[in-house]
């Protein structure tokens, strides 16, 4: 899926490292732990205005930043564009058929939304949480992915497999 634009006109860009260490806060608040990785609605992190906030707020709290830190971002497995839904792209079968077609060496971090529709959330993306659930909850997918030798990892596991330290620039 191709970035999007930056929505943000109007926000200062000296402002970005507060408002990081604020949200840190309150997710150690919440979660009692730190995150593994730190991301951005709409990837504003990538903007020029915003990345060199990013990247260094990152580097000072051993956080990776989506993208940008040795772990390649895969987008695709989305189920909106256009205007319009693409169940297809968010099933079983487009998500074994992306990942066999634009998955390279490395690690790779899956970009998803799944959740059960909450039809209190002002959402745009309701149906197709569900869907994306149920896909990467469907037996199918963990078989397949066993059998094109993926192994499944999360951030905490990057250490020992020796990726990039946080704030170096993934090879892409």
């Amino acid at each position: 899926m191709p970035r999007s634009e930056p929505r943000d006109e109007g926000v200062e860009p000296e402002r970005v490292p507060g408002e990081l260490d604020r949200q840190l806060g309150r997710f150690v608040a919440l979660v009692g732990a730190a995150p593994t990785h730190a991301d951005s609605h709409h990837d504003v992190h990538y903007d020029p205005r915003f990345r060199p906030h990013v990247m260094e707020w990152a580097r000072r709290h051993g956080v990776r930043v989506r993208g940008l830190s040795g772990v390649a971002h895969f987008r695709k497995f989305y189920g909106q564009w256009g205007g319009e839904t693409h169940l297809e792209q968010i099933g079983v079968e487009g998500l074994l058929r992306l990942v066999d077609a634009g998955l390279g060496e490395g690690v790779t971090e899956l970009s998803c939304h799944p959740g059960y529709a909450d039809h209190d959330l002002p959402s745009s993306y309701l149906a197709e949480r569900e869907v994306e659930l149920r896909t990467l909850c469907d037996p199918r997918v963990r078989t397949a992915l066993q059998e094109m030798g993926i192994r499944l990892v999360g951030f905490r596991d990057l250490p020992a497999l020796a990726a990039p330290a946080p704030g170096t620039e993934e090879a892409t």
